[in-house]
């Protein structure tokens, strides 16, 4: 694998990558066909012997909501905005 900088791949790249290292993680993804893939929603990982399903979520922001985010989190610690 060639060494990269962790800024060229999103957050959930990063994490499935992570996941995809567990010795008791497997890719849901990588285990189905294309056909099955195209049926409907699954979960992406099974972990702990198939014990867990690990579905993930990931928060796509749109202009100015990292802002308001912020300063919504100001305002919860009660520090100035």
């Amino acid at each position: 694998m060639r060494a990269t900088s962790s800024s060229q791949f999103s957050l959930e790249e990063r994490f499935k990558t992570f996941l995809g290292q567990l010795d008791n993680a497997e890719s849901i993804d990588d285990m189905l066909s294309e056909v099955e893939l195209a049926f409907g929603r699954r979960a992406d990982f099974l972990l702990d012997g198939r014990h867990i399903a690990l579905e993930i979520k990931s928060l796509c922001l749109g202009e100015g909501a990292e802002r308001a985010i912020l300063k919504s989190a100001c305002h919860v610690r009660g520090a100035p905005r």
